[in-house]
């Protein structure tokens, strides 16, 4: 190990790549994640270690499977666990909010602090005079009834556009479908836009760790194959009747970390083979969809 943050950096790395294939903002993450903008900020900079849930959340909000992330977490967990390391965050919102200002609790928890500001003696109230002290048990009496009523002609204002947010986002039309997708890339022409139909319909894992899969996007009417945990030189291919062949190489270490994947081919998966080629010329292993 090359130092106490080489795995942590690693993952900071898997899920900054992630967040920018997917084209996810860190506004957009803190919205539909459980984890706060300026969190996911020390995360993705490997500043921390980030929850288990949170690696989850945005493997569930890319499509991702979550099962090569969740492994490099579980060993930069390890590592932090068993030596010097940045301590974990959790996955809750800062002490200041999103705004800037600062909350109520400080940064550290002190609720002490807190206790101390509200048991402090209240402001003297200004002298009123007299004549003017019935109007003040009017307006006393009667403000948090005018205050309802405020509050209920805004919710039922509202209403319609509560409704409006509430249905479902559209998603842009892909860049190909069916037979136009062939020797496309399937990111690029949207068809791993989250929100759309897509994911993997067979997986294998084979010796020496490499994971792959054939996966299909309904959005764009097309398949591909893609390899991760793979070794230098290693060559994968999918296999279509009747159609050309589909080949990726594995070209170095930065390949073999992260995913690498072949261009498209349109139509079903129902028939189609995916076949890992090992650099060091032994058998080919394949499975079918």
């Amino acid at each position: 190990m090359s130092g106490p943050r080489t795995e942590l950096d690693r993952l900071a790395r898997e899920l900054v790549a992630l967040r920018k294939r997917a084209g996810l903002s860190l506004g957009v993450l803190a919205e539909r994640t459980s984890v706060s903008k300026s969190a996911w900020h020390r995360y993705l900079s490997g500043r921390n270690l980030p929850p288990r849930q949170a690696v989850a959340e945005l493997c569930a909000l890319t499509g991702e499977s979550p099962t090569r992330l969740l492994a490099l977490w579980e060993v930069a967990e390890a590592e932090r666990e068993g030596g010097p390391g940045p301590a974990p965050v959790a996955g809750e919102r800062d002490a200041r909010t999103e705004g800037g200002e600062p909350s109520a609790v400080p940064p550290g928890g002190d609720t002490e602090g807190v206790a101390a500001l509200a048991s402090e003696d209240p402001e003297p109230e200004a002298v009123v005079s007299p004549y003017r002290r019935p109007w003040r048990r009017v307006v006393r009496c009667w403000w948090p009834v005018g205050a309802s009523l405020l509050l209920s002609a805004a919710v039922f204002t509202a209403m319609p556009y509560v409704r409006e947010s509430a249905a479902e986002p559209t998603v842009a039309p892909p860049g190909c479908r069916g037979a136009a997708c062939d020797g496309e890339d399937p990111e690029s022409q949207g068809c791993t836009t989250p929100g759309t139909d897509f994911g993997a319909v067979a997986e294998a894992a084979f010796p020496g760790g490499a994971r792959m899969e054939i996966r299909h996007s309904a959005h764009c009417g097309a398949l591909w194959a893609r390899v991760w945990l793979a070794q230098d030189g290693d060559r994968i291919e999918l296999r279509v009747p009747g159609r050309p062949t589909r080949q990726a190489v594995v070209r170095d270490r930065h390949d073999a970390d992260g995913y690498v994947y072949t261009r498209m081919t349109g139509g079903a998966p129902e028939g189609a083979e995916a076949c890992l080629l090992p650099a060091d010329g032994g058998p080919e292993r394949c499975f079918t969809a």
